[in-house]
């Protein structure tokens, strides 16, 4: 990561523009404690996509941190349906990556 304009790395739901901290980031990390404090942000978008139109639960259901799940389904606004540029959605992420309880959460909240 770096903040030279032309080399950026893109990740979704960044909480500021030095991209010290980013949802999907600690989601993927199963960092309850940072998810917690950025779900608490005020402006921060929890359905932000990033390349490839992957929300932050899509990277989580994928990881599987069911903790981190359970914090994005809690989140006011939060698309459990959402589709990435594949047409998949976290539900079928969870279950692509074998991750059976992230999946069961999903599923269990209204995810298809």
């Amino acid at each position: 990561m770096t903040d030279d304009a032309s080399q950026q790395t893109t990740y979704c739901c960044t909480l500021d523009d030095k991209k010290r901290m980013t949802l999907c980031r600690e989601t993927r990390a199963g960092n309850t404690e940072h998810v917690t404090l950025l779900l608490a942000s005020p402006g921060i978008d929890v359905n932000k996509e990033d390349e490839t139109r992957a929300s932050p639960l899509h990277c989580v259901a994928y990881e599987g941190h069911s903790e981190c799940v359970k914090l994005l389904l809690a989140a006011a606004g939060i698309d459990i349906n959402k589709a990435d540029k594949n047409g998949h959605t976290p539900l079928y992420r969870a279950t692509q990556s074998a991750n059976f309880k992230c999946a069961e959460l999903i599923r269990t909240a209204g995810g298809k």
